[in-house]
């Protein structure tokens, strides 16, 4: 999972990274899989915002983004779904 502002990219292999709020409750880091509770809070958050009415992303050097919510669930295949081809550590979806 990245997250692009501007011309920075934040996740794992960049410079800074973020948070995601989805639906007032927070995720650090979510594009952390390297762990189990990484994958399940990786899982959690595409399941969140597929049905989320707000997202916002705080980034490591403060910016705050409103990312829109409406199209989610067409955009992202549901975690179960033959659509989603997802491979973390633990998890094969």
């Amino acid at each position: 999972m990245d997250l692009t502002v501007g011309n920075t990219a934040y996740h794992i292999d960049c410079q800074g990274d973020f948070n995601l709020t989805i639906d007032g409750k927070e995720v650090t880091a979510p594009y952390e899989i390297d762990s189990l509770v990484g994958a399940d809070w990786f899982r959690y958050s595409l399941e969140a915002i597929r049905k989320a009415n707000s997202i916002f992303s705080v980034t490591s050097d403060g910016q705050s983004v409103e990312l829109l919510s409406k199209g989610s669930a067409e955009a992202l295949p549901n975690a179960s779904s033959p659509e989603m081809s997802c491979l973390t550590g633990f998890y094969s979806f």
